[in-house]
């Protein structure tokens, strides 16, 4: 009886709702009605109930479920919103996470200005290198010590880090140039050669490692921030999301907001469930973000007002729980100070099976206190993990979303009716015109908006 009801109810969601909504629903549910039962009297009067009575509870708590499951789905896109930061007025807690996430994107920015510069110094050494017939004036000194002393340079910039070596090698390029045009009978061509191979080798590796560097930089600002002038996100995810719809808006000048319902019902089959998963992997670590701290706030209570203090499920609890809030204070502080915090919520569990304290007593006033600390400590370090899993799950929903107007937008223009454009300004154009004309309904001043000529069938 029970399961058909199950069925009858989960009927009603699709498998991704089902996964990413109802089922964790279901499980913080139970979870907090199974703790106040255990906490009270609700065992004892369970059993006292009939059968007819346990299945209507049941059945109404199975109603209970889905009734605020339905509620979530219809609030997501509002509980999407309020996790990326979009929450109206701005506060001083709003300000001051804004202010931390522009100082980071600022830092990317320095850093891939910086790295830049040191590509530059590299093309400019690479630009001085010996060349084959290029007119330079000869080199009139002693070739041989000369020679001697490029080699040692260079030898001696091969163990220094890019931000030391790259202003040195176009000086040291300079100075090979300069002995390639030496007629010298003394140099030693074989070991200058050597010394030219070495040193084009040398420089092929500094431009792998800074283009490397660079491109990781680049990367980050890519997925992890919106371009400037717009400001960032309070949020990562904000920011993620943000950089996901400035990213056609950039490229080919098109309002997502305004495309995107004309887009999704275009997108092939394939790419949409892959999109829609995405999506519901999102859903269900935010889902779980909000279900931690609602539902496992009131049973850490309960834990530490009931537990049997002298019971090793209870020391254990205390240790994963001392576990998870050490994990979280690594993330938070500085290594000595996370190390100095983790000594007293390790000590926990030990006084735990060391002592059995006189119920009521201030020795399990202080034991209970503490354990209900713990155990706030290690959900907050559990919400923390699940936000960072929404991250990454955002981070795959945003690169769908970019790939889905890089691949498909063009979709749009042939229902529309209109004659493909043949390159990137005139698309630009073309959007331009589309967009303007569906959010305003101003009329297409541009040549490339053109009606395709009817198909003769």
């Amino acid at each position: 009886m029970f399961a058909t009801v199950l069925k009858e109810i989960t009927g009603y969601f699709d498998r991704r709702a089902l996964l990413s909504t109802f089922l964790p629903t279901l499980v913080a549910a139970s979870a907090l009605v199974i703790g106040v039962a255990l906490a009270g009297n609700g065992m004892r009067t369970w059993s006292t109930l009939s059968a007819l009575a346990q299945a209507l509870l049941i059945v109404g708590f199975l109603v209970l479920v889905t009734m605020c499951s339905f509620v979530l789905v219809n609030l997501r896109s509002l509980l999407d919103q309020s996790l990326q930061g979009r929450w109206g007025k701005a506060t001083i807690a709003v300000e001051r996470r804004v202010k931390h996430h522009r100082a980071r994107r600022d830092a990317l920015i320095e850093e891939d200005e910086r790295l830049e510069r040191l590509e530059a110094a590299l093309v400019a050494a690479e630009a001085t290198m010996p060349v084959k017939d290029a007119p330079a004036e000869a080199f009139t000194g002693d070739a041989s010590e000369e020679m001697a002393k490029v080699a040692t340079a260079w030898e001696e910039s091969d163990q220094l880090t890019l931000e030391k070596a790259a202003p040195r090698l176009s000086g040291l390029s300079a100075r090979l140039s300069a002995l390639a045009t030496s007629e010298d009978p003394a140099l030693d061509r074989v070991r200058f050669a050597t010394s030219l191979a070495l040193a084009r080798r040398g420089l092929a590796r500094r431009f792998h490692e800074v283009r490397t560097r660079r491109a990781a930089v680049q990367q980050r600002l890519f997925v992890l921030y919106p371009d400037e002038p717009l400001d960032v996100a309070p949020t990562g995810i904000g920011n993620i999301m943000l950089a996901a719809e400035q990213h056609p808006r950039v490229r080919y000048g098109l309002d997502p907001v305004v495309i995107w319902s004309r887009l999704q019902p275009l997108l092939p089959e394939p790419f949409s469930a892959a999109l829609r998963d995405a999506k519901a992997s999102l859903d269900l670590m935010l889902t779980l973000a909000i279900h931690v701290p609602v539902a496992g706030l009131p049973l850490a209570v309960l834990a530490a007002a009931n537990l049997p203090l002298g019971a090793d499920p209870t020391a254990w609890t205390a240790l994963v729980a001392a576990l998870l809030s050490a994990a979280g204070l690594f993330r938070l502080c500085r290594l000595a100070v996370a190390a100095m915090l983790s000594v007293p919520l390790l000590s926990l569990p030990v006084l735990l099976w060391s002592v059995d304290p006189v119920p009521g007593g201030v020795v399990a006033v202080v034991l209970r206190t503490a354990l209900g600390l713990v155990l706030a400590g290690a959900l907050t370090s559990l919400t923390r993990l699940l936000l960072a899993g929404a991250r990454e799950a955002a981070l795959a929903f945003a690169d769908q979303l970019k790939a889905a107007f890089d691949l498909h937008r063009r979709l749009v223009i042939h229902e529309l009716g209109l004659e493909p454009p043949a390159d990137l300004p005139t698309e630009r154009a073309l959007w331009l015109d589309i967009c303007v004309f569906l959010y305003r309904g101003d009329p297409p001043t541009s040549p490339a908006f053109r009606y395709r000529a009817p198909e003769v069938t």
